[in-house]
């Protein structure tokens, strides 16, 4: 079997011209290992991104609305998105200057926040990942009550350790005539309980609002 495989190759050297062939018109540089092995090389340094795209998210929401959108082209599925924080153009409050946001479909991102006076721009990244990388992804909401600390919401089962949780955001009831300036009760932190709990939490002391933690979610495989 050696003797044969020998003679093979030895034969398809001989068949194969070392040089350029010009042939219909055109070169064809006929080199042996091109017909031996396939596949692109790749350069040592090279690493793949499980990252499509990244898109600067920034909302504008004017005095008198509650809610704003920006449109969108993505996966939603497969998307991330991450709180970059929020500008105003007035004191008026949290109930007016806190707003969080959502993927709501592959074409729109949503802003909102519980009152309606100012202006506020809301700001984001969207990241888009490749679909074979992700397993599951999910945005929602938690909100902790006046009087309380911390409020939890249930999600398909996850992988812990493969999972990104974001804060997209925070909305509260806590109205001017309360507080002009943020307060331990819209300090919230958002993390991972368990396989299917999250958990949003604030300071124990001096909760007299609501508020609510925007999060989204994404699992990778």
């Amino acid at each position: 079997m050696k003797r044969l495989a020998l003679v093979t190759v030895a034969l398809l050297l001989l068949l194969v011209p070392s040089g350029p062939v010009h042939q219909s018109g055109r070169w064809l540089n006929l080199v042996p290992a091109a017909w031996l092995f396939t596949g692109v090389p790749l350069d040592a340094s090279y690493t793949p991104t499980p990252i499509r795209s990244v898109t600067d998210i920034s909302i504008s929401i004017p005095n008198g609305s509650f809610n704003a959108t920006q449109s969108v082209s993505v996966t939603a599925v497969y998307s991330l998105l991450v709180w970059d924080g929020q500008t105003t153009d007035c004191q008026n409050g949290p109930l007016h200057a806190w707003a969080s946001a959502s993927i709501t479909s592959n074409s729109v991102v949503t802003a909102g926040r519980q009152g309606n006076s100012c202006g506020i721009i809301y700001n984001a990244q969207l990241v888009e990942f490749l679909g074979n990388f992700v397993r599951s992804s999910g945005c929602g909401s938690i909100t902790i009550a006046s009087g309380q600390s911390s409020a939890t919401a249930t999600i398909p089962a996850i992988t812990v350790g493969k999972t990104v949780l974001a804060k997209t955001g925070v909305q509260t009831d806590m109205a001017a005539g309360t507080s002009t300036t943020p307060t331990v009760d819209q300090f919230v932190r958002l993390s991972k309980t368990n396989t299917t709990t999250l958990t949003a939490q604030r300071a124990a002391t001096g909760v007299i609002s609501s508020v609510s933690a925007g999060y989204c979610y994404l699992e990778f495989r």
